[in-house]
């Protein structure tokens, strides 16, 4: 039906059996993006499957799980964050869950529930929206050395010398060291 001649026009009469349908899907479907993000409850409703259901291979779809995440407003995130399983892993999800929105990752370091996925959104390079959530991060009490072990990548392949990969990481981070915080006149060093 998406597909259709009418593409995406689904009739009336038959838009809540659809709909209850791409909500059931458990798979990593590449063209689900463009579905979910034509419907916000659909997306909420889909989301919330498949964290109940910890279909895994679903969200593995970085780009569904975006679709989806990116039009729920703050509390939709933040209601779901807190309902994910307590085992759930896939740091993806929770970054996108926490989005752009400040007040979301404050409300995650804010809350002992959350603190297994606190350190997420900092699993990324090390540009200006790792240094927003980092500057965060060490207002709502996590320590430097947390912030640092948390912004280190779990799983980063490399060949050669592991110095020659060290010094790489040291570099990515490196121009950030004499930055200072505009919000509090702080260096990151102080900290």
């Amino acid at each position: 039906m998406w597909k259709g001649e009418t593409r995406g026009a689904i009739p009336g009469e038959l838009r809540q059996e659809w709909e209850d349908a791409v909500v059931g899907i458990g798979d990593d479907e590449f063209w689900l993006e463009e579905i979910l993000g034509s419907s916000p409850a659909m997306a909420v409703r889909w989301l919330e499957a498949r964290l109940e259901n910890d279909d895994c291979r679903a969200l593995w779809n970085r780009k569904n799980v975006q679709a989806a995440a990116s039009i729920m407003d703050d509390d939709q995130r933040s209601d779901m964050l807190r309902r994910r399983p307590e085992h759930f892993y896939l740091d993806d999800v929770t970054t996108n869950l926490i989005g752009d929105s400040d007040d979301v990752y404050r409300q995650v370091l804010r809350d002992p529930s959350l603190n297994g996925c606190w350190g997420d959104p900092l699993k990324r390079s090390a540009d200006d929206k790792w240094r927003r959530r980092a500057v965060i991060a060490l207002d709502e009490g996590r320590s430097p050395q947390q912030v640092a072990s948390a912004s280190m990548l779990s799983s980063d392949g490399r060949s050669g010398p592991e110095s020659t990969h060290l010094q790489a990481q040291i570099d990515e981070f490196a121009c950030w060291l004499e930055d200072p915080d505009s919000a509090g006149g702080r260096t990151p060093r102080s900290y």
